[in-house]
Formats: structure tokens, sequence, C-alpha cells
């Protein structure tokens, strides 16, 4: 029997909550000091937090007013099984904030629905051998410092932080929550 090959980013609908500072774009937001501004020699897509106008639901789910506003990421490149390669599925990321917290929501879609996903409960920071959904955050964008934050269709959770070329510190175990939810289109 041959075993299909499939790429890691996956086919379900999460919704995070992760506190943290952020910086908004906008006339009263402050400037990112020069020395900060890091080029990119691969280009990325580009994302923009929209500022939350009302109450964001952790459930899965992105059918709340609150994320009507959101601009979603659609372009995506896969890891594997072809890194760099236009990614084979259709994927949605959007992003909302507030003072608080950084909020982000994420479609994931498969073209065989439900059937497709791949998942298991797992504790926290364990090998998750599923279906995953990866957000690294360069707060500082130095490409040195990074906060990863990983869950798969069951609502398992990994953190780490990463230093320069040294990674991962998977002791550091930050207040985050999750809400994830399977249906028919992934």
């Amino acid at each position: 029997m041959q075993q299909r090959s499939r790429p890691p980013f996956r086919t379900f609908i999460a919704a995070m909550f992760v506190p943290c500072m952020i910086h908004a774009q906008g006339p009263s937001a402050p400037s990112v000091p020069a020395p900060l501004r890091v080029g990119h020699t691969v280009p990325v897509p580009s994302a923009t937090a929209v500022r939350k106008s009302s109450e964001v639901v952790i459930d899965g789910k992105l059918n709340d007013a609150a994320w009507a506003a959101a601009k979603p990421i659609t372009e995506f490149t896969q890891y594997d099984p072809e890194q760099g390669k236009p990614a084979t599925q259709r994927d949605e990321v959007l992003f909302r904030f507030d003072d608080a917290a950084l909020y982000l929501g994420a479609r994931m879609h498969d073209t065989e629905g439900r059937e497709g996903i791949r998942t298991q409960i797992v504790r926290r920071d364990a090998n998750f051998d599923s279906d995953w959904l990866q957000v690294v955050i360069d707060g500082f964008h130095d490409h040195l410092g990074r906060a990863f934050f990983v869950v798969n269709p069951s609502d398992a959770k990994q953190d780490q932080l990463g230093i320069g070329n040294s990674c991962c510190d998977s002791g550091w175990d930050p207040v985050w929550d999750v809400v994830t939810s399977i249906d028919s289109a992934g």
C-alpha cells in the first residue's frame, strides 16, 4: 500500500488568543526603530492585524462579527513535501488585536473534508504526529528571537522560544488559549 504524502499545515479551523504586545499601524502607532528594520531575502506574505471592534469568541469557528472585518492571508507555500512550492490546499489566516492580545483565526481546507484530517490528543508540548498549524512570531523583527505557537485539530498545543541559531526552548509555557473544530470542509 502506498502512503500518501501530505503537507503539514492542514485542515481545521483554529482560533487562538495570544497575550502579547503589538504595534498597530496608523497615525498614533509608535514607529519601529531603524536598526530593527531587517530585509527579507525571500518574499513573505503580508498581513494587517485589524483592531477588534467587537468581542472575539474563541470557539473554533470564524462566524462571529469580530472576524468579518479581517482580511485573510491566503498566499502560502509548502514546507513539506515540496518546500517553497505553492500550497496544494486552500488556507485562510486572519488577525485581530486589542490593547492586550493578538487574536488569530485560521481556516484550513482539505479536499477530502473531515476524512482527510489526521489528529490525536496529546499532552502539551508532546509530538503531534498529526496535521498542525504553526505560527512563528518575530516580535522584534530582528530574525533572531522567535516565539513558536503550534496547534493540532484536537486542541493539542506546543509553544517554544528560539533565539538566534539555537532552537527551541520548550520549557517556555506562556498563557494562551486555543479552540479548534473539524467540519465537512476540513
